[in-house]
């Protein structure tokens, strides 16, 4: 694993990672290279076959214990249940990775407020 990643593998020791949209792409390999470093990690997501899948790949190439949420960001009050859930569990959050968005084909002058908001 030393060769493909390029942070010390004890560097996040200790730590916990919170990654939103952790079950795919960008937020996924994020994940990945947190793990890596030595990071426990949440990814979060809505959709929880994709989050399930993801843990299992991460756990298997890092050794590292991850935990899924299924979480909409756009609400929240599901935003604050994932905080509780995590401190809950005894983790805290050292890492947050706000990863999670969506996007719209038009132009940065022509995004609506409600655009704005699903997507910041």
């Amino acid at each position: 694993m030393s060769e493909r990643f390029a942070f010390a593998p004890d560097l996040l020791a200790g730590q916990t990672a919170l990654v939103t949209g952790g079950g795919t792409g960008l937020g996924k390999e994020i994940a990945l290279v947190l793990a890596a470093a030595g990071a426990d990690v949440w990814l979060a997501a809505r959709r929880r076959d994709v989050l399930e899948a993801a843990a299992a790949e991460l756990r298997a190439a890092t050794g590292r214990r991850i935990e899924v949420a299924t979480v909409n960001i756009r609400e929240r009050d599901a935003v604050e249940a994932l905080a509780g859930e995590v401190t809950r569990r005894g983790d805290r959050i050292d890492v947050l990775i706000n990863n999670a968005g969506g996007q719209f084909p038009v132009r940065a002058r022509d995004l609506k407020a409600k655009g704005w908001h699903a997507v910041v």
